[in-house]
């Protein structure tokens, strides 16, 4: 019995120490830290950047990655992904108004900031919650 609690108590050490962030003065990639709530993110999103900002931030992240396909292969995988996650709404039409804005500033872009893409496209100052 004594065993089986100093297991637990060091499996419980073990997973609360792998949740502590790291500090800021090593490698600056990957998981820095996890959350692991949903109230967590919930309130990251309401303090942080606007549910447009958001929009903007992920569809960079996703034309990034199609970058050197040229503008038009990129405006039509942002098109794609305003149909496959807004569906039919006003926010389904500000997607699908700023892509074409958003595509040539994410091929043009040589810093590959997200949040600059997006200032710039926005008009207003976008960053990550």
């Amino acid at each position: 019995m004594k065993y089986l609690a100093l297991i637990t108590l060091f499996a419980l050490a073990f997973v609360a120490s792998s949740r502590v962030i790291k500090p800021d003065g090593g490698i600056n990639c990957g998981l820095r830290y996890a959350k692991n709530t949903m109230a967590e993110k919930f309130i990251g999103r309401i303090r942080g950047a606007s549910l447009l900002c958001e929009m903007c931030l992920d569809l960079v992240l996703i034309g990034e990655q199609y970058a050197e396909c040229g503008e038009e292969y990129v405006a039509d995988k942002l098109e794609a992904e305003c149909d496959k996650y807004l569906g039919t709404n006003l926010l389904d039409k500000v997607c699908h108004t700023i892509v074409g804005d958003l595509a040539t500033e994410i091929v043009n872009d040589t810093e590959k900031d997200p949040s600059k893409v997006c200032s710039k496209v926005l008009k207003k100052t976008c960053n990550y919650a």
